[in-house]
This record gives structure tokens, sequence and C-alpha cells, in this order.
């Protein structure tokens, strides 16, 4: 079952900005109350890590930008012990598609990230992808890009 989600979520990965551009000129638009909280991840990593435990699936994986693979317990430890700190996340030019249980969002975000290495501002897009589980969404799969 794990080569099946790894393997959706590389595929969604390579086609998500495609998706996301033919649904714009379709005119899709997602519902407030059914939209996956992109905004709501970014506010937990920022402030929150605790909430990460309800809003990330068991089998999330995050593909960093250093093409690093970080899977959930691995993010929620490193925000709570303080080693990384995200602050003042500004999410921009997000859009999303939804097919039955599953919806691909990508997006721009700019934070402020401190670590060992310093602090800096990080402007990245980033691709989520989020499947409804038991009535909520849960973020599976995250990848981002530094540009």
């Amino acid at each position: 079952m794990r080569g099946q989600y790894r393997n959706l979520a590389i595929i969604v990965a390579f086609f998500s900005i495609a998706l996301v551009d033919v649904c714009s000129v379709i005119g899709t638009a997602r519902a407030a109350d059914t939209a996956p909280p992109d905004d709501a991840f970014f506010a937990a990593i920022s402030t929150n890590p605790e909430a990460l435990e309800n809003l990330l699936a068991e089998r999330f994986t995050y593909r960093t930008s250093r093409s690093s693979t970080i899977g959930k317990q691995a993010l929620i430890d490193e925000l709570r012990s303080g080693r990384t700190r995200v602050n003042d996340p500004q999410l921009t030019d997000s859009s999303s598609t939804t097919q039955g249980d599953t919806t691909v969002s990508v997006g721009v975000v700019t934070l402020r990230a401190s670590s060992s290495e310093g602090e800096q501002i990080i402007r990245s897009r980033f691709t989520h992808v989020w499947v409804r589980q038991q009535n909520r969404w849960q973020l599976l799969f995250r990848e981002s890009a530094i540009f």
C-alpha cells in the first residue's frame, strides 16, 4: 500500500501545475466549507505543531526543497523542539482542484525561518496532496521548491 501512495505523490507532484491551470481555464472553484486547509497547515507549523497530529495523514511525506524526505513524526518533533521555527507565513497565489476525496493544491508561501544556520526569509512554491478521511481533510504529501 505504501508504494501506491508514493507513486500517487510522484504523479501528482509532476502534474499538479497543469491540473491547476486546466481548472482555472474551465472555471472550477472550491467551496470554502469543503476546501482543504492550506492556511491551517501554515498556521500550525508557525504557532501550534500539536495541531499537525490531526492535520497530517499517518503516511504523510514532505519532500523538502533540499530533496530530503521527512515523515509526519519527524516534522512534528523538529517543530516542537524549537530547533526550527517558522514565523509569519503569507500564503499567496493559491489554487486547487478536487477529484473525489483527493485535492491537489499549489501556491506560493513567504515566511521567516530560524534555525541553527540563522534566520532567513524564504519564498517557495508548494504542492499539497490532501485526502478526505473520516469526513476531514488530511495532508498526505507536501513538496516545496525555493525560488
